[in-house]
């Protein structure tokens, strides 16, 4: 498993965020961010909390990530099944909005992939 530093690093540099913008955002200094991603300080579950919601990404998501195993074979995505019935606007909205986590998840996954085989081939 990667060890978490290098966890955040990977997604932190994927969604093109510097060491300063996450600093600025956790209200922290970027030394201090620094000394996150290597590991030289413990990381909180707060400081995860903080981190994640910057990256906007589920804490777990980021623990279980490894690069070996990027993509979960996950059926339960979290989407109800409607069998019967009719569909209210708050459900439409709702699988909309669930749809819309899951492709952006799924673009941080292939993302993740590229990096890792750009890695693997160095």
């Amino acid at each position: 498993m990667n060890a978490i530093g290098n966890k955040i690093r990977m997604v932190r540099e994927l969604r093109g965020y510097s060491q300063e913008y996450m600093a600025d955002r956790m209200g922290i200094s970027q030394t201090s961010y620094s000394r996150l991603e290597s590991e030289a300080t413990d990381l909180t579950l707060s400081r995860l909390d903080q981190v994640a919601n910057v990256l906007e990404i589920n804490p777990m998501d980021l623990l279980a990530m490894e690069e070996k195993f990027i993509f979960q074979n996950n059926t339960n995505c979290g989407i109800a099944a409607y069998n019967h019935g009719s569909f209210t606007m708050n459900d439409i909205k709702s699988l909309e909005d669930k749809i819309k986590q899951l492709e952006n998840r799924l673009t941080l996954q292939e993302e993740l992939l590229a990096i890792y085989r750009k890695n693997t081939e160095a």
